[in-house]
């Protein structure tokens, strides 16, 4: 599963489909069939025409203009094994013909190395987000995030009973 929390309004929205973002890999996907892929796929959405999609992985290690498949899908090739071990992130900057721009910044990994829960809440949390952590089965809640103090507890409480869980 692929998504990212918007604004409503907020144009274009993107939503990186391939690499998946490395907060969300989950043991119950078949994540290891990204290091196969031929190519990155993104999902641009705006209420005007696109005008541009650029795809940056690790500050500009790799950079790409993304081609527009069909509808919303747009793809740009790569090579998977340029990224196979550790975290890595891609930048993708949409541009529509009314002049707006967004630029979506995600983790990903082709090894299965995941984002710790600390950096999967600070990475999407703002005023009022759905938080949805398939690898980690904690919750699927509505949050208003106006105390890090009370965030910074919870990870901590988390990152400690997963550590716990994996010494055993």
């Amino acid at each position: 599963m692929s998504f990212n929390d918007v604004s409503l309004g907020d144009w274009p929205v993107v939503v990186i489909t391939n690499p998946k973002d490395a907060r969300y890999i989950s043991g119950k996907e078949p994540w290891q069939r990204m290091t196969l892929s031929t190519h990155i796929r993104i999902l641009v959405f705006s209420v005007s025409a696109i005008e541009s999609v650029v795809v940056s992985v690790d500050k500009g290690v790799f950079k790409a203009v993304a081609n527009q498949v069909s509808g919303p899908l747009y793809v740009a090739p790569w090579k998977p094994g340029l990224f196979d071990s550790s975290l890595h992130t891609i930048t993708v900057t949409a541009k529509d013909i009314a002049g707006r721009s967004k630029i979506t910044v995600q983790p990903f990994s082709l090894d299965g190395t995941r984002t710790s829960l600390r950096s999967a809440f600070f990475g999407i949390c703002s005023s009022h987000r759905l938080l949805c952590f398939g690898s980690h089965s904690l919750c699927c809640c509505t949050i208003s995030c106006y105390s890090a103090t009370f965030i910074g507890t919870v990870c901590s409480q988390f990152d400690s009973i997963s550590q716990t869980r994996n010494s055993l």
